[in-house]
């Protein structure tokens, strides 16, 4: 059985790069001819598309993961006789989202709103006029979860946007009667939630 040569060292790969440039020098017409030489065979080929896809594979299973953590409701006993809520968490970065849960009797409509302190008939029936809390200026109140009417499951959840400035405020659940001027809101449950800048 014959031996096999052995790996070319750093030296006489030099040696060929280098002859191989004079050559190409030397006959102009022949430079876009490819040449073996001009790859390396003594090292292995590193493949940029593996690593490439297996970047690509971990950055879709990191996002997946997130939003399948991230939507999850929080956990909250159905309540079928007395309206209450829950958040993922009790703090968010502001342009954050937090999941939410709410329960009551079926047929409940509720809204959930930030520094709000209660809500008063409006100008028009049917409209409603938000009170911020005390402190609070008015362009850092929301309605993140606007007229929702729970199921005959006595529960319902989602995700809600939180894009007011940094600060601590009430985050209440109004529950809603009544129609057209009979309209009223009625506070059913309250959290603190902190909002970081």
């Amino acid at each position: 059985m014959a031996n096999r040569p052995g790996p070319r060292d750093w030296q006489e790969r030099a040696f060929e790069a280098s002859q191989l440039d004079r050559d190409t020098r030397d006959n102009a017409e022949f430079v876009d001819v490819p040449n073996p030489l001009r790859d390396n065979v003594d090292l292995p080929r590193k493949s940029s598309w593996r690593w490439s896809l297996a970047a690509a594979a971990i950055l879709v299973a990191a996002i997946i993961l997130r939003a399948t953590v991230g939507s999850h409701p929080p956990s909250l006993k159905t309540n079928c006789k007395v309206p209450g809520f829950a958040l993922s968490s009790l703090s968010v970065k502001s342009g954050g989202s937090l999941a939410w849960v709410a329960t009551g009797p079926p047929g409940t409509r509720f809204l959930i709103v930030i520094g709000i302190n209660r809500m008063t008939p409006g100008p028009r029936a049917g409209i409603l006029h938000f009170v911020p809390d005390p402190g609070v200026a008015r362009a850092n109140t929301e309605a993140p979860v606007y007229h929702q009417t729970l199921p005959s499951g006595c529960k319902s959840h989602g995700v809600l946007g939180v894009g007011i400035a940094a600060g601590v405020y009430n985050i209440r659940m109004f529950t809603l009667s009544g129609s057209g001027r009979n309209v009223a809101a009625t506070a059913a449950a309250t959290e603190r939630l902190t909002v970081k800048a």
